[in-house]
């Protein structure tokens, strides 16, 4: 029963709510319907998306290649238990900080052709 009443209630809460934001709902839902119209009338817009995917890869190997780069600068070392391994000592501070800005640098990079490719559209 008392569950029953809290549902009942929740329900009431719920319909009211509808009620009271019809007017932005029906705004909301006629802006997703034009835009829909839209993208089915351009459909030269899909490849967009699809040719930044493939300048994002473009630029993460791009930033890949001078990461390397970077971290090359360190001490590199050859382990003797395992063959492929290797170990990597910083020099000093300003070799962590230059680690540091390449990642941010890949993170700024990616969201900057994300977001543009969102402009795009």
């Amino acid at each position: 029963m008392a569950g029953g009443i809290t549902s009942a209630i929740f329900a009431f809460v719920f319909a009211c709510s509808i009620w009271c934001g019809w007017r932005s709902l029906k705004l909301a839902i006629d802006v997703i319907d034009a835009a829909a119209d839209f993208l089915f009338k351009t459909k030269r817009l899909i490849l967009v998306p699809i040719l930044y995917f493939f300048v994002t890869l473009i630029v993460v190997f791009v930033w890949f290649g001078m990461f390397i780069a970077v971290i090359s600068m360190n001490k590199i070392e050859p382990s003797s238990t395992i063959p492929q391994y290797k170990s990597i000592t910083f020099k000093g501070e300003l070799e962590k900080y230059a680690v540091w800005y390449m990642v941010f640098a890949l993170i700024w990079l990616v969201s900057f052709v994300q977001y543009k490719t969102s402009f795009i559209v």
